[in-house]
Formats: structure tokens, sequence, C-alpha cells
């Protein structure tokens, strides 16, 4: 369809013509006929060579409700092409746009070094810290109220004599 256009709009202005404007944007910029069929024709869809950012460049993220790390990263559109067909009384636009975005989580608190996630991976004696605090605690809270209870008797006991 653009090479056929690309084609047409050399006609443009001919006495006979149905169209009376042809033209091009690429990234929102106006370019000719020819360089409208390459960027058309040389446009690659696997092509993710703007993901080379190192991922402490991206967007990161942490959700305390699941626990993960997540790395996010929007580049610029791949592909953003727009042709103006002018006819008489009547335009039509025709657009097309590709883009993507990349998104990477990982479990727990993770932190990027480059191209590469380093994970947080505990000593496994959290737990039994806090069990230890929560015992020690609980001790704590019986021995005072023990000694409330002799306080108390050896009171009562002197208060009889």
């Amino acid at each position: 369809m653009v090479t056929h256009y690309a084609n047409v709009s050399r006609f443009v202005g001919l006495p006979n013509a149905t169209i009376t404007g042809v033209t091009f944007f690429a990234n929102g910029t106006s370019i000719g006929p020819p360089q409208a069929q390459d960027y058309v024709g040389n446009f690659t869809t696997l092509n993710f060579s703007p993901l080379n950012p190192n991922l402490d460049q991206w967007n990161r993220t942490y959700t305390l409700n699941n626990d993960t790390t997540t790395w996010r990263f929007f580049p610029p559109k791949s592909f953003d092409f727009d042709m103006k067909i002018e006819r008489k009384n009547v335009t039509a636009d025709y657009m097309a746009t590709y883009a993507y975005n990349a998104t990477i989580s990982v479990p727990g608190v993770g932190r990027a070094n480059g191209d590469m996630i380093v994970l947080s991976v505990g000593t496994g004696q959290t737990e039994w810290v806090m069990a230890a605090v929560v015992i020690l605690a609980f001790a704590s809270a019986i021995a005072v109220h023990l000694q409330y209870r002799n306080r108390k008797k050896q009171l009562t006991k002197f208060q009889r004599r």
C-alpha cells in the first residue's frame, strides 16, 4: 500500500488525478516517498535492542503485599508511521504504531547490579531470633507476675501479725 501511494505521490496535481496530496510521517517527522518505502520496508518486529539499558536503569518497585520486586522498562516506540491521503474533499489518515515494554518480577527483595539481579537470602536465623524474643517476653511477664504474687503474699502475712 505504501509503495502504491509513494508512486502516486509523484503524479499529484496532474489533470484528472483524484488524489490531491500524499504526505508521509515517520516518528512525527515529514519524510519523502522513497524514505517512507524504506522505513516501512525495513521495519523488524523482533528487534529488542532498545531493551539494552542495564536493569539498574529500569523502574524498580517492591510490593510488600506479595513480597515481590519488579523491574519495568518502556522503550520508545519502535515504529510510528502516518500516511495522509488527500482526495477531493476527503482526507484519509492511516497510522501504524508498534511499541512494547518489558517486565521482570522476582520473589523477595531484589536489587539490580548491571544485568544481574541479586536476591537477599536470609541466614535462616531470623525465625529463631523472633521465637527467642517472644519466649523472653513471655518469661519476663511470668517472672513479673510471680514476683508480684509473692510480694502480695508477704504483705498479707505481715498484716496478719
